[in-house]
């Protein structure tokens, strides 16, 4: 489940989103540091298409990955509204 805290160091609130085991590079899960560097290809601007083909892995993966990233920052954004306080 995604979990949501407050780093000790910095202050910020850091968000923990469970990769599935479903998302593979040759049968094995993405690592942290692939997930970010696929993350950040789109960020840039991208293609999903042109990032499956740098970082070497299916197109399918990026969508999977972008799922799971979407889910925990729903689950961020609920936990967290912005908007002025009242």
């Amino acid at each position: 489940s995604t979990k949501i805290w407050q780093c000790k160091q910095s202050n910020e609130l850091c968000l923990h989103i469970p990769i599935r085991s479903s998302i593979t590079i040759r049968m094995n899960r993405l690592s942290l540091q692939d997930c970010a560097a696929i993350l950040g290809m789109l960020v840039e601007g991208n293609s999903m298409r042109a990032t499956s083909r740098m970082a070497d892995v299916s197109i399918n993966t990026i969508i999977k990955l972008l799922v799971d990233v979407g889910a925990g920052l729903r689950g961020l954004s609920a936990r967290h509204p912005s908007g002025p306080a009242l």
